[in-house]
């Protein structure tokens, strides 16, 4: 039996560097997991049903449809997953934009049709100044898909983009001026790190704004995620961005050995349901 299968991102959502960063972190995690005794699979999101089929716990990266749907029939007959299929799908930038995250509010923040014949109803967003347009949906990504616009002609440009590929939403979002930060998390206490858009990677001070990062994340049910926060001259916090696992791009190996060390609880917590009178089988 192979306890952990894990599952690759797809290329096409992973723009550029990201691509190797993700396999990189999701590599990593396994191998942290093979060292402390367990057996590790890993696997496309199109060979996963093939190769999940005796997995416990499935650690997966995918964004896809397909695999969303696969690891939402899983997690019914009873396999772990992380991050929940759930959680994943509520990452998507149109649905983030219609929750409230407690003490780290969001921007003032619209989502809108990208098609033409529905573009009248967008108004004049430019009142309060610069805007962020993002894509709205989930599934394959690019860099072109957070751009800042700061005229009306910018702004159809970027819609007539995402309509071209089949992007059907979009989220205005209002350019928040501020202390950018930018965070790493697994679970609620296991692992943080951040750095400032601005400033080297590095352990500084983490202040008030660690708890309610990762409140963010949890509140969707995210158990290995990132974003980005801005930190207002008033000492207001702005979520601005929320990532299903990220690639943990500045803190690769640490950020690992947190994932691996969260996936064994979440096995042994598995084995706990599954058989609460007896203890979990070694490795």
């Amino acid at each position: 039996m192979t306890p952990f299968l894990g599952i690759y991102r797809e290329p096409i959502c992973s723009p550029g560097r990201h691509l190797e960063n993700d396999r990189t972190i999701l590599e990593l995690a396994a191998r942290h997991l093979e060292t402390r005794g367990h057996r590790v699979a890993l696997s496309s999101a199109d060979d996963a049903e093939r190769a999940g089929r005796d997995a416990s716990v499935v650690f997966s990266m995918s964004r896809s449809p397909r695999c969303l749907e696969l690891l939402t029939r899983w997690e019914r007959e009873g396999k772990t997953i992380v991050n929940r299929p759930r959680a994943v799908i509520d990452t998507a930038r149109d649905r983030l934009a219609r929750r409230s995250f407690g003490a780290a509010s969001l921007p003032a923040t619209r989502v809108v049709a990208t098609a033409r014949a529905l573009r009248g109803q967008i108004g004049d967003p430019f009142g309060a100044g610069a805007q962020w347009v993002k894509g709205g949906e989930l599934f394959s990504s690019r860099r072109e898909d957070v751009r800042r616009v700061e005229t009306r002609d910018a702004l159809d440009l970027v819609l007539d983009d995402f309509e071209c590929r089949g992007i059907a939403t979009a989220v205005l979002q209002e350019h928040v001026e501020g202390r950018e930060i930018k965070f790493y998390a697994v679970g609620p206490e296991r692992f943080f790190h951040w750095l400032g858009a601005d400033e080297a990677a590095g352990r500084l001070p983490r202040r008030d704004f660690q708890v309610p990062a990762t409140a963010a994340g949890t509140s969707v049910a995210l158990e290995v995620f990132g974003g980005d926060i801005v930190i207002r001259g008033d000492g207001r916090i702005v979520l601005i961005d929320l990532n299903d696992w990220p690639s943990f791009a500045p803190c690769p190996d640490a950020g690992a050995r947190a994932i691996a060390g969260h996936l064994e609880a979440r096995l042994a917590d598995s084995y706990a349901v599954a058989s609460p009178a007896r203890p979990a089988p070694s490795a």
